[in-house]
């Protein structure tokens, strides 16, 4: 097991370092982690972009959308382990 420092999503999180660290967690790409959350994948490419410019987050979804990925990021979600029922970010 591949033990990360804490992710932290804020504007240093560039879209490349948040695919980075979902490569490194098993991930295949932001679109997998969009459809296994059950996220249009545009919309979650629109919030990274919107954390990395520092614009506000509107909305609920957008906002759960922030959530998730910085609780998947920070705790070391990996497919599997959303897969297998294991605690997951929603």
């Amino acid at each position: 097991m591949q033990i990360l420092p804490p992710f932290v999503l804020d504007a240093s999180a560039s879209h490349i370092k948040v695919r980075a660290w979902l490569t490194l967690l098993g991930w295949k790409s932001v679109s997998q982690w969009a459809e296994a959350m059950g996220y249009k994948n545009e919309r979650v490419h629109v919030v990274i972009k919107k954390i990395a410019s520092e614009q506000p987050i509107y909305g609920a979804i957008e906002a759960a959308i922030a959530k998730d990925l910085q609780t998947t990021l920070s705790l070391g979600i990996s497919p599997e382990v959303l897969d297998a029922g294991e605690p997951s970010c929603r």
